[in-house]
């Protein structure tokens, strides 16, 4: 969603302080991006997280699992190495720009994180066949969208 980590006070599961009524991380935001969420726009965020590997991602995910936890029960459904060659940030963000541009619309059905997501990992590991969305019912909405990424969508 638009707005949707300002208006939820900069509150994120991926920050330890992200239980925290206003984050250090609502705090960094300039003002131009704290305003309520709109639920039919999407919006990509791109942030730094600490673990540096999968195992402290995983450990990550563990502290903070269960019923009253952030991640009810969690589960990495794909890894792979990178093996995208043009992959410094300034070119992710690129890519990442673009793919959000060619399509400004939320959908819960075809369009959220979770094909974002499942395109993400198809462009930097090079798994096209297998990417999917997590979701049954994601999945039988999901196309593969890779070219999003790579061109400015015409306006």
């Amino acid at each position: 969603w638009v707005g949707g980590l300002g208006g939820y006070g900069g509150r994120w599961n991926w920050y330890a302080d992200g239980d925290g009524r206003r984050t250090a991380l609502y705090h960094a935001m300039p003002g131009a991006v704290k305003l309520p969420w709109r639920s039919d726009l999407a919006e990509v965020r791109v942030l730094d997280v600490a673990a540096r590997n999968a195992a402290e991602f995983e450990a990550y995910l563990a502290k903070y699992e269960g019923a009253k936890g952030r991640f009810l029960d969690p589960k990495i459904a794909a890894s792979a190495p990178v093996r995208l060659t043009q992959r410094s940030a300034g070119a992710l963000m690129r890519a990442v720009l673009n793919y959000v541009r060619h399509e400004t619309r939320y959908s819960e059905q075809n369009r959220n994180c979770q094909t974002f997501a499942a395109d993400f990992f198809a462009l930097l590991s090079g798994r096209h066949a297998n990417s999917e969305p997590y979701s049954s019912v994601v999945r039988a909405f999901y196309k593969q969208r890779l070219d999003w990424f790579l061109y400015d969508p015409a306006r």
